[in-house]
């Protein structure tokens, strides 16, 4: 299964988008363990594939995954990916808050067809790639650790906080995804300012999902006010909520073309709010 996700990461390579890094890549004589944590420590986005096997193994599961995670949560490596390829139960920390490959967690073994789901995987780690260069994302300087930490601090206060849990676990879900989606230069004191004026109704009656997207942005300012002292702008408020549109409105899922939509629909409110 690994050989085969390395053929579909073949065009990813072939492009220049990334360079591949694994068992294969140390050379004959050299310290296999040293070669291996040194590869750890270069990459910026690290995957770890997920199955039996790899939740039993001391050395995959104990030492490279603590790693890859401390390295995440360092703000070190861009994003560390699980890649299920069978059906095993690794939903527990510290795998549990990270997204995994490909869509909805679906083991790429009980695919129909298992070319499909390396397809999947392929575009999903693509996509994160573009991403990054496409919209010139922040790299793990200093200031931008320092803003995700603020943010993982937010995500978790939502876990912990918000009810009901499933919307707490949809909301913060959302959140890390968001948080990767970033500009350099925004804050979590921006977040505030947006999601301030985006808990005003903007007429006296509306759509049922739009009430409950305000109540939610009222309950994210309030959570953050917790965690900064810092004054937002609402210029960077409007540059963030413009790059979040424009990312999922290149999306093909329909839940992120949807919240394209409300996106843009925010962005259209905080635009009006100058």
């Amino acid at each position: 299964m690994v050989k085969n996700l390395r053929e579909h990461l073949t065009m990813l390579e072939r492009t220049n988008l990334i360079t591949l890094l694994d068992h294969g890549s140390i050379l004959p004589g050299a310290e296999w363990h040293e070669e291996m944590n040194a590869q750890l420590k270069e990459a910026h986005v690290i995957l770890l594939l997920i199955s039996a096997s790899f939740i039993s193994s001391d050395f995959s599961f104990k030492v490279q995954t603590r790693e890859a995670i401390a390295r995440h949560e360092r703000k070190e490596a861009v994003r560390v990916i699980p890649v299920i390829l069978r059906p095993t139960d690794w939903e527990h920390p510290p795998l549990d808050k990270l997204q995994p490959l490909p869509k909805n967690a679906k083991p790429i073994s009980i695919w129909r067809f298992q070319d499909a789901g390396f397809v999947d995987v392929a575009k999903g780690i693509g996509n994160v790639i573009k991403l990054w260069s496409t919209f010139n994302l922040p790299g793990p300087t200093t200031e931008r650790r320092k803003q995700m930490a603020n943010l993982d601090q937010l995500i978790e206060t939502v876990r912990l906080q918000m009810q009901p849990e499933d919307r707490a676990i949809a909301t913060s879900k959302t959140l890390r995804q968001l948080s990767v989606l970033m500009p350099a230069d925004a804050t979590l004191a921006d977040l505030i300012v947006g999601w301030r004026i985006l808990a005003h109704p903007a007429t006296e009656q509306e759509p049922i999902n739009i009430e409950r997207r305000r109540i939610t942005c009222n309950e994210l300012a309030t959570m953050a006010s917790s965690l900064t002292a810092e004054q937002g702008q609402l210029t960077q408020a409007i540059k963030t909520w413009q790059t979040w549109q424009n990312v999922f409105a290149k999306s093909d899922d329909p839940r992120q073309k949807t919240m394209a939509d409300t996106f843009a629909r925010e962005l259209a409110e905080l635009q009006a709010s100058t």
